[in-house]
């Protein structure tokens, strides 16, 4: 088994940490997470002012997301899930740090 970068288009997931990544089926599904500045620790402020860079204390609270993309492994297309509240359609609660299974 080996990794390879592949070449993907449409509406990719913003960068994220601790979200999960399911497949099932011939579709990654990519849930959840939490935001680039306080996993990867990049402040949103501009330069020069850069707290994260001299302490961590000085990161953002973690802000779990609650959307939802879809790779289907086949065309290499992402899309975003969207529920539709007006038919019954429920989106999970944002989260980060959590698992999912199929």
């Amino acid at each position: 088994m080996s990794c390879v970068k592949i070449e993907t288009t449409g509406a990719t997931p913003s960068p994220r940490g601790f979200h999960t990544a399911t497949i099932v089926g011939h579709s990654l599904i990519v849930f959840g997470g939490t935001d680039t500045a306080s996993v990867f620790g990049i402040d949103p402020l501009p330069p020069p002012f850069l707290p994260s860079l001299i302490s961590p204390f000085f990161l953002p609270p973690p802000k779990p997301k609650g959307d939802t993309y879809i790779l289907d492994l086949d065309t290499k297309i992402w899309s975003e899930a969207k529920s539709n509240f007006r038919r019954g359609g429920l989106n999970p609660m944002p989260r980060h740090c959590h698992a999912a299974v199929r």
